[in-house]
């Protein structure tokens, strides 16, 4: 294993088969009796999080650059909402986006650390999954810059490069209340019918942390 002038490398997923797929949930959907809180307490913190996020709402209105930030926290707010069925994923997205609203209350500034650890999961050549590791710089580094660093150490096609920009863009603006983001790769030989997101065929798989 080495780093790509110190930052990128790559490596074969834990798995070369198969996209790992999230822990099932730890409660029984079906079972209301087992979720961690009630329907009235999901809603008491649904209004809480609502509540907050227009108080963010305000201090981020002379900010463009969160703009894009504050209008996806209303859109998974908005899912939310709309919810009626409760489960363990449920319950625990709320959480993590209320807290998430907390957070930037009471920093906004401090949402991005000064080192982004950045993963891209996607097949290589020989169609087995591959992991790319690299860090991204807050401040010095860009997305374009990044991703022609990957088309240079041979880890991306060029013809994904603009994907990979964009994907790694996305993930900074909406950082930390979007960790994990798949996007699709055009414009490498694959008909239509045989792309598949699940499992990252013509698809790649990036996060932050």
């Amino acid at each position: 294993k080495q780093w790509y002038q110190r930052r990128v490398r790559g490596q074969p997923a834990a798995d070369n088969n198969t996209v790992t797929s999230p822990p099932p949930a730890s409660v029984d959907p079906a079972n209301p009796a087992q979720l961690p809180i009630t329907f009235q307490q999901y809603q008491a913190l649904l209004r809480d999080t609502w509540q907050n996020h227009k108080l963010l709402e305000q201090m981020v209105a002379e900010r463009p650059a969160l703009e894009s930030l504050s209008n996806k926290i209303k859109e998974i707010l908005d899912q939310l909402s709309l919810e009626l069925n409760l489960t363990g994923e449920t319950v625990q997205r709320l959480r993590e986006i209320s807290k998430n609203v907390c957070d930037l209350l009471r920093d906004v500034d401090a949402r991005l650390p000064p080192e982004l650890s950045m993963n891209i999961r996607m097949r290589n050549r020989e169609k087995r999954l591959n992991d790319i590791c690299f860090s991204f710089t807050i401040g010095s580094d860009t997305p374009v810059q990044l991703a022609t660093e990957l088309v240079t150490a041979g880890h991306i096609n060029s013809k994904t490069a603009d994907a990979t920009a964009e994907s790694i863009q996305y993930l900074i603006s909406h950082y930390p209340v979007i960790k994990v983001t798949t996007f699709k790769l055009s414009n490498i030989g694959l008909a239509e019918g045989e792309y598949d997101k699940d499992n990252l065929i013509g698809y790649a798989q990036l996060s932050a942390t």
